[in-house]
């Protein structure tokens, strides 16, 4: 029973102390919630896509990054998507995401160049998106 009980407040004690999850729906960077809309959305002229995960510290590191590009003049052309891991499994394993945060540039649904990790200047961010457009 002591054992038991130590074991509760071990467990209790690890999710007291989860990171609060990254609220995405803050920012004008549109939401994918299906595989279909998803490759209907990269379908046609250039767009970007952020693959994350909420509860993923380097995403929200690279976050602000991410919504401050998608809001640049100089990439307005582009479509600004974001793809959270744990609702569209199926759109990272289809597209082969096995990593995160990563970002995306598909020109007429044909991924272009990637960026990995969070290391990437928003002047890299916006000079790999207007390669393609």
């Amino acid at each position: 029973m002591r054992n038991a009980l130590i074991a509760l407040m071990v467990i209790v004690g690890f999710g007291s102390c989860k990171k609060e999850l990254v609220d995405a729906s803050t920012n004008d960077i549109a939401d994918i919630s299906s595989l279909e809309g998803f490759k209907a959305d990269i379908k046609e002229g250039t767009t970007v896509v952020f693959f994350f995960a909420v509860w993923c510290e380097v995403c929200e590191e690279f976050r602000p990054t991410v919504e401050s590009v998608s809001t640049h003049s100089d990439v307005s052309e582009a479509n600004f998507l974001e793809v959270e891991y744990e609702d569209n499994r199926d759109i990272f394993k289809e597209f082969g995401v096995s990593s995160f945060p990563q970002l995306i540039v598909y020109k007429n649904g044909t991924e272009q160049e990637k960026l990995i990790g969070k290391n990437h200047t928003q002047e890299e961010v916006i000079n790999t998106i207007k390669k393609y457009l």
